[in-house]
């Protein structure tokens, strides 16, 4: 991988992190739901996003057919997991599955 790609990775990955530090505990927006061993989410038209939850990592079945392990990002949480290139942030009901240089994919439970 070229430099520019890796920038670009990393430029990506730090304004996810960023953007989805604010996602916090409590009952207002932002908060996550209690994650089961296993959840299916529908991604519209875009198939089916499959998680299964591990102690401090996640095992994802992207809607594109990837199959990935992702660990806490940072360690320690469980609202947002990822490892360049793939990131998947759960919010409430919903979580978001990214890959740089795709689009992201949303996902509802």
């Amino acid at each position: 991988m070229k430099f520019t790609e890796l920038t670009k990775t990393g430029i990506a990955l730090a304004a996810l992190l960023s953007l989805t530090a604010c996602v916090g505990g409590g009952t207002g927006a932002g908060t996550v739901l209690r994650q089961t061993a296993y959840s299916v989410y529908s991604c519209g038209s875009d198939g089916r996003l499959s998680v299964r939850h591990l102690s401090s990592a996640i095992e994802v079945l992207s809607p594109r057919g990837v199959e990935v392990r992702l660990p806490a990002s940072p360690p320690g949480q469980t609202a947002r997991y990822g490892e360049p290139p793939y990131a998947l942030v759960f919010d409430k009901r919903e979580a978001l599955w990214f890959v740089t240089g795709k689009r992201p994919i949303s996902c509802k439970r």
